[in-house]
């Protein structure tokens, strides 16, 4: 015969125990939820130190979120950086309009693009899986195409247009607008990164503007200042081809038969 004493027992530890369970439970997705969100609260207080406005992961989000390369430049009062291999939209025709447009209005362009370089040209076709003829077409239709625009603006908007050429491979494109700008809230910046052996339309990056909470887009700047510094300014193509006989030796045949 069961004790009615040790059954109201037995019911009590359970229900303790039961209770024990749950403040166990609960204290813990209390300490877990905590956790989350101070990881949460860590993520959005870094974004807002860099100041990062936007994160695309393949160009039609870039578009849809931000717009097109020739609305960027649109937007831009002071100055405009494009510092990376080449520029596969050169020959968009709204890229053309928003920079003759802009410089007309007073607007410096610095467009600074890989030299001729046959080695680097190599490595970039096995990285983006493409071939040395392609390559160098694209970086003729590049310097082709933004040395046309800059002929066919009159004089004082032609000289807002400095076109340069480096030596180093730069899987990841730099643009810069207004960096120098008095407003520090006007100084954007933009970086669109090329995958390996991946489609141009995949490409992904980061668009932010200037903080004085951190030195990432001071760090950002500096760097690709550095290979502007290091640039060489060509006044026409024949100053790339010029380049090419000297860098590339033997090879320089090559180049010259695929830069048209």
């Amino acid at each position: 015969m069961i004790d009615f004493n040790d059954g109201i027992m037995e019911i009590m530890t359970s229900i303790i125990a039961a209770m024990i369970v749950t403040m166990i439970g609960s204290i813990g997705t209390i300490i877990f939820t905590k956790i989350k969100n101070r990881k949460k609260a860590n993520l959005y207080k870094r974004i807002k130190e860099a100041n990062l406005v936007n994160f695309f992961y393949d160009r039609n989000v870039l578009n849809s979120d931000s717009g097109s390369v020739g609305d960027d430049i649109k937007r831009a009062e002071k100055e405009v950086f494009l510092i990376g291999s080449w520029l596969t939209s050169a020959n968009n025709e709204e890229f053309r309009r928003a920079v003759c447009e802009r410089a007309e209005a007073g607007v410096e362009f610095y467009f600074c693009f890989n030299k001729l370089d046959y080695n680097t040209i190599e490595i970039y076709a096995k990285f983006i899986n493409s071939n040395v003829e392609d390559i160098v077409q694209s970086l003729y239709n590049t310097y082709a195409r933004v040395f046309e625009i800059k002929k066919e603006l009159s004089a004082e908007p032609r000289n807002k247009i400095h076109i340069y050429s480096h030596n180093q491979m730069l899987v990841t494109a730099f643009w810069g607008f207004d960096i120098n700008h008095k407003k520090a809230k006007k100084r954007r910046y933009k970086l669109d990164h090329k995958l390996v052996k991946g489609e141009i339309s995949h490409s992904y990056g980061i668009e932010f503007c200037y903080t004085k909470k951190c030195e990432f887009s001071s760090n950002i700047r500096d760097a690709y200042m550095f290979v502007l510094d290091n640039a060489n300014k060509l006044d026409n193509i024949d100053d790339l081809l010029n380049e090419s006989s000297q860098i590339n030796k033997n090879m320089h045949d090559i180049i010259n038969k695929n830069f048209k």
